[in-house]
């Protein structure tokens, strides 16, 4: 498995620090946040890097950081990390997507195209 860089992991952490907020009680709209990150995350190449998901990596990370919050909130914080994970998902879905060059035009319907 290859090492994480620096990047990534201040942007895990983060990512954890979200968790932990939201755990606490934190009711503030951050997922232009959360998004921002889950970007950041894929274009540092985290997909090819490593060897767990990024939902793992972020669960273990907030364990770690809000031990106390986590002991009774477990599923609170699996759906937080789903939904990241879902999210993150999506991102590489759009990003390995590409459009071809050049699509030709097409016909409207058939009068358009002949002479009749």
């Amino acid at each position: 498995m290859a090492e994480i860089n620096i990047e990534i992991e201040a942007q895990l952490d983060a990512l954890a620090d979200i968790c932990c907020a939201k755990m606490n009680g934190d009711t503030n709209d951050i997922s232009d946040r959360i998004e921002m990150l889950l970007k950041s995350i894929l274009m540092s190449g985290y997909v090819r890097t490593n060897g767990k998901s990024l939902r793992a990596d972020v669960e273990a990370r907030s364990k770690g950081k809000c031990r106390d919050t986590m002991m009774h909130h477990h599923e609170e914080l699996a759906g937080i990390t789903r939904n990241m994970q879902d999210r993150f998902d999506k991102m590489i879905t759009w990003e390995s997507t590409k459009p071809e060059k050049f699509t030709p035009s097409k016909t409207a319907n058939i009068s358009s195209a002949t002479d009749a």
